[in-house]
């Protein structure tokens, strides 16, 4: 019984798997990082106008 064998196919289809996911949730995190960043740049130039420093 058990998992069939698995061929070298088998491993480069994980591979480009993992690689699409990790890629994917990678750009997500990039994309969040930058809005956030964008965000916060933002806020202080808004707080900079309601409070000159």
């Amino acid at each position: 019984m058990g998992s069939p064998p698995r061929t070298a196919g088998d491993t480069v289809e994980d591979i480009q798997v993992a690689a699409i996911t990790g890629g994917c949730i990678l750009t997500v995190i990039v994309i969040a990082i930058a809005a956030i960043t964008d965000a916060s740049w933002k806020l202080a130039e808004l707080i900079g106008q309601v409070w000159p420093w």
